[in-house]
């Protein structure tokens, strides 16, 4: 054993409706890596399975220029980029996806990989590498 602390996951939000669970973390390592799993009946339908997670990693040099903040702010800022408060006040979240999007259209680096409650896994390395 090396002395090195294992990395914590930190939860930026949970939902639980209607028997449908999403939950966004993150996992400060290396990179930086962000974490979305689902279960319930729209998973389900979405992914023909009940269960779903996938995750994105990337460095906190990209994260902090698709999210247009110092690398200081970047935990603060994928929290609240997860977090879209509704007009009645709730929070209703944005998903994974959406900063995928956003990398994308900045140009920056990323890996993802998905697997579902049959072990199956798909993965995506940074492009252009």
């Amino acid at each position: 054993m090396s002395g090195r602390e294992l990395p914590v996951e930190q939860v930026v939000g949970c939902v639980d409706e209607n028997g449908e669970v999403r939950k966004v973390s993150l996992l400060e390592a290396e990179s930086l890596v962000v974490i979305e799993r689902s279960a319930g009946p729209v998973t389900e339908v979405a992914y023909g399975s009940p269960s779903h997670g996938h995750k994105m990693l990337a460095s906190r040099s990209a994260y902090a220029h698709v999210l247009g903040v110092s690398l200081e702010q970047v935990v603060w800022a994928l929290g609240d980029f997860f977090v879209v408060h509704g007009e009645g006040g709730g929070a209703e979240y944005a998903q994974l996806g959406s900063l995928m999007d956003r990398f994308d259209a900045a140009g920056e680096k990323y890996a993802y990989i998905a697997w579902d409650g049959d072990s199956n896994v798909a993965y995506r390395g940074p492009q252009g590498e």
